[in-house]
């Protein structure tokens, strides 16, 4: 029998939700319970096609991100939860199927979908417990990392304080580091992204 759990209204509208991965893995089985996930989700979106949302205001998904969403790949359900993410100022439906996709791909350990779920958190369901939670989940997730994309949301999480005190000298320690990962990936980084002062900070030491 399927666990189910109320999570909230949506437009005066209480929204029943199958309990997601990890808040139901006891006694379930771990790969039934994500089919179970995936196939409510999808008949979500399915009721968003027949309410005729998805025309010139939300176009459909790319095929090839809703496959590998489908076939739990957490880029795929990160990138689909990211694309209806987009979307929410549209239909409020989208922020049910954000948080679904974007869950999956966060409890999977994927460090941007955590950052990004604490964010619908924070701005669409005001529960600010949960988002400063998958915030904390985002940054260990990123300190394990050693890519540029790790080290630039490091950057921007100091020093904006995102889910943990503004921390200004960490901010300068990651915007250097995103500079010199980039260099080493032969990638361009995006100064524009860092703001002023840490830019000059960058600049002075990639000078040494």
């Amino acid at each position: 029998m399927q666990t189910k759990k109320i999570i909230g209204f949506l437009g005066g509208i209480l929204i029943i939700q199958p309990y997601l991965l990890a808040e139901s893995m006891h006694g379930t089985n771990e790969p039934q319970q994500q089919q179970t996930n995936v196939d409510e989700v999808l008949k979500m979106q399915k009721r968003l096609y027949k309410k005729g949302i998805f025309r010139s205001a939300i176009p459909a998904p790319p095929d090839d991100m809703l496959q590998r969403a489908i076939k739990g790949e957490m880029e795929g359900q990160y990138q689909l939860g990211g694309w209806f993410y987009e979307y929410i100022v549209y239909e409020e439906q989208c922020v049910q199927i954000s948080e679904s996709w974007l869950k999956m791909a966060a409890l999977q350990g994927l460090a941007e979908a955590q950052w990004q779920l604490g964010h619908l958190y924070r701005n669409y369901r005001n529960n600010e417990q949960l988002a400063k939670s998958w915030f904390k989940k985002s940054i260990t997730s990123f300190e394990k990392r050693t890519d540029s994309t790790a080290y630039k949301f490091l950057y921007a999480i100091y020093y904006d304080g995102t889910g943990t005190e503004v921390n200004i000298e960490k901010a300068k320690e990651y915007a250097l580091k995103y500079v010199t990962r980039c260099q080493q990936e032969k990638t361009q980084p995006r100064w524009i992204d860092l703001e002023p002062e840490i830019r000059e900070y960058v600049l002075e030491q990639t000078k040494k």
